[in-house]
């Protein structure tokens, strides 16, 4: 908790999974229930999945490992997806891009992997994503 300064005592919820209970079946499951609380209202929600880029560090993007990770993780986001009304904008983001000749730096790959369901600016970097948030919560 003391990572993330005074931001507690500012948001509605804060759901932290340590090992022991994370799952992405758990994840997806609490931010369903949120959802689902929250559907008459706006909200934001950052839902990470972490998985996809530990599976990455450790094995390799061209991994079968990593591969199913991304498959086990299409999954969850579709089971998200189908509780979002249309009028939802969704962001999905990666902490960054790939292509590094060493796969467990970051340094040589800043692009981070986005997809959006509105219009947003080609060639984003980590950096870039809370404006583009704030833009998007502003309009």
């Amino acid at each position: 908790e003391s990572l993330f300064g005074n931001i507690l005592g500012i948001v509605d919820v804060f759901a932290f999974f340590d090992r022991t209970v994370y799952s992405l079946k758990n994840i997806t499951s609490y931010t369903i229930n949120l959802i689902s609380i929250w559907q008459n209202e706006d909200f934001l929600i950052v839902c990470h999945f972490r998985e996809p880029d530990e599976i990455g560090h450790i094995y390799g993007v061209n991994s079968f490992e990593y591969r199913n990770q991304l498959i086990k993780n299409d999954m969850q986001l579709g089971r998200l997806l189908d509780t979002l009304s249309g009028e939802t904008i969704i962001i999905v983001l990666g902490d960054h891009g790939f292509g590094c000749p060493n796969q467990y730096k970051h340094s040589c790959s800043p692009n981070t992997f986005i997809v959006c369901n509105v219009s947003i600016p080609d060639n984003l970097f980590e950096v870039d994503i809370t404006p583009l948030i704030l833009n998007l919560l502003s309009q």
